[in-house]
């Protein structure tokens, strides 16, 4: 169905945008609501010329001259010159998350429609940190977990930071963090292997697992009281790549493997974690293995 075409409304002769569609109004009662509420506001958009942006005048539910007032002069022009999938992308956001639209005009489009997805997974300032800092999608989802760890390591986050420097802070948080915090105490004595080009390391103290997750951004060194009881066996991975494993259950199996950032890693990584499984578990030192 073309974008321009229309639906029949539940009840009544008014009918509404095929755009509505977008905003989930036939699974969300409340959107079905809102547009039903705001039916003259659309209408007026589209006899006016500007359905485009219609979106934006239901999520704020007012009229285009009490938005301009609202968000200013600056954002409205922003939403004035996008067209209409841009500003239902926007919307969709505005309607179900406290993301304010004079930041999400900053977003690169691109991210748009990740952005409920990590709000979920992340607290909306880090998304929206994010989402100022990052020029693209492959940045915008790097951006979430560094503002995410930053903030959660109590650090303060600049906007107008680039990528680059918001690396940069996070990893000084994260090492001041491993030094002052971490027990550089050995729960096991030091254990490596080499398969197939890659080099497996015990991580065998709290340390260890701080400055693995600094290195890697990931949450590995919540896991290190896990491994220090013996409930799993962590190693760094390094060589062709660079992942964590980990190790559990009995008898043992991969559970996890990640690579900087919680990226995928490749099959030959993950076959390689497999023959550590299957053909070097039982040398791993009994310390790190107590529990199993």
């Amino acid at each position: 169905m073309a974008k321009n075409q229309l639906l029949p409304f539940c009840e009544g002769e008014w009918r509404v945008p095929y755009w509505c569609h977008d905003l989930g109004y036939m699974r969300s009662s409340q959107v079905l609501r809102l547009i039903k509420a705001s039916a003259d506001i659309i209408h007026r958009a589209q006899m006016d010329g500007i359905e485009h942006v219609a979106p934006i005048l239901l999520a704020l539910r007012c009229s285009p001259a009490e938005a301009r007032k609202r968000v200013g002069k600056a954002v409205w022009r922003n939403v004035h010159h996008s067209d209409l999938a841009l500003n239902v992308a926007r919307a969709n956001i505005l309607l179900r998350s406290r993301i304010k639209l004079a930041d999400l005009v900053e977003f690169p489009k691109g991210t748009l429609r990740e952005v409920l997805a990590k709000a979920k997974e992340n607290s909306e300032a880090a998304v929206t940190h994010a989402g100022i800092i990052a020029k693209n999608r492959p940045e915008f989802r790097e951006a979430v977990m560094l503002a995410q760890d930053t903030m959660r390591m109590g650090g303060d986050i600049n906007r107008r930071w680039s990528l680059r420097r918001l690396r940069e802070e996070h990893d000084r948080l994260a090492m001041e963090w491993a030094r002052e915090k971490a027990d550089p105490t050995p729960w096991a004595e030091p254990w490596s292997c080499e398969v197939d080009g890659f080099t497996f390391s015990l991580l065998n103290s709290r340390v260890a697992f701080a400055a693995e997750g600094a290195v890697q951004h990931h949450c590995v060194a919540s896991y290190a009281s896990d491994a220090k009881a013996g409930r799993y066996i962590i190693m760094r991975v390094e060589g062709k790549e660079r992942a964590t494993v980990r190790f559990g259950g009995h008898p043992a199996r991969v559970q996890e493997v990640k690579g900087r950032y919680n990226a995928r890693v490749s099959e030959a990584c993950l076959r390689a974690c497999e023959k550590v499984c299957a053909e070097h578990m039982e040398s791993v030192p009994k310390e790190a293995r107590h529990a199993r």
